[in-house]
C-alpha cells in the first residue's frame, strides 16, 4: 500500500481492467467471455460488474470506442 497508494485487493481490480481494456483493444479475443478469463476474471458476471464500477459503462459498449488503448 505504501509503494503504490492502494490496498493490494484494489491493486489487483484495477490491474485486472486494464489488462481487460488492452485485450479490448487489440480485438484478439473472440468474446467478452474469453477477455474476462484472460484478464484474470472469475467469471463474466464479475467481469461486467467490475467493469461498470470503473468505466461508467459495460465492456462491450467500451469495446465499440475507436482506439481503446493504454
Amino acid at each position: 500500500q505504501r509503494a503504490v497508494g492502494l490496498s493490494p485487493k484494489e491493486f489487483g481490480r484495477i490491474s485486472r481492467f486494464l489488462s481487460a481494456v488492452k485485450l479490448l483493444g487489440e480485438g484478439s479475443h473472440r468474446s467478452l467471455m474469453d477477455v474476462a478469463l484472460a484478464s484474470g476474471f472469475y467469471d463474466q458476471a464479475h467481469f461486467n460488474h467490475e467493469f461498470r464500477e470503473l468505466a461508467g459503462m459495460s465492456p462491450g459498449e467500451l469495446a465499440t470506442f475507436p482506439n481503446v488503448s493504454f
